[in-house]
């Protein structure tokens, strides 16, 4: 268990300690799990300070000998090591996933199956509101058009009623609603007059 007060990188830096004094003394690549700042049980004194919690790190490996001395001194002086615990086992059939490691693993698969459904959600918001687009401007190129079928309807008619109004002035029949003009009538005095003269 380390320190709390120590940065990530000053964490990592003894974490890579411990790791060359395993292989100094004969061990391979050491199994690791980091299991994080954890609260303590009681409160732990070292170095003159007070700690109430810990980052608790957890590994495996094998040695030539029973418990490596340069690497218990190390831990047992070192102030940025809270306390060790050290134990020997048989050789490992398989190495069983902790507690910590399968729930650390569907923390992280419950995270990439809320991505993906995060990023499926936004798909589907994009191509809805490009298919209402692509519907409202349907909808707005319909309504021109009936409005433009409205008003070509409405200029026949009206040329119509014009070429009807003209009709009887050109001396063609008239059409309804056409107003005859009345025709011009001689005088009535004249006609006697032009009446009496072959004598």
């Amino acid at each position: 268990m380390l320190s709390p007060i120590l940065s990530q990188e000053e964490a990592a830096g003894e974490w890579d300690r411990i790791k060359s004094l395993v292989h100094r003394n004969g061990g391979g690549d050491p199994y690791e799990e980091r299991w994080g700042m954890r609260r303590l049980a009681y409160p732990i004194k070292k170095a003159g300070q007070t700690f109430l919690e810990g980052n608790y790190l957890l590994t495996r490996f094998s040695s030539d000998t029973v418990v490596p001395p340069e690497l218990e001194g190390h831990l047992r002086l070192s102030e940025s090591v809270l306390r060790y615990l050290l134990t020997k086992s048989g050789p490992p059939e398989s190495t069983p996933p902790s507690p910590q490691m399968v729930q650390m693993a569907r923390a992280a698969e419950i995270r990439q199956q809320q991505a993906a459904a995060a990023q499926a959600a936004a798909a589907a918001t994009a191509q809805e509101a490009e298919q209402s687009s692509a519907a409202a401007t349907a909808q707005e190129a319909e309504q021109s058009f009936a409005a433009a079928t409205v008003q070509e309807a409405e200029q026949p008619s009206a040329s119509a009623d014009v070429l009807e109004e003209q009709a009887p002035a050109d001396g063609a029949p008239a059409g309804e609603g056409a107003v005859e003009e009345p025709a011009e009538e001689a005088p009535a005095e004249e006609a006697p007059a032009a009446a009496q003269e072959p004598e």
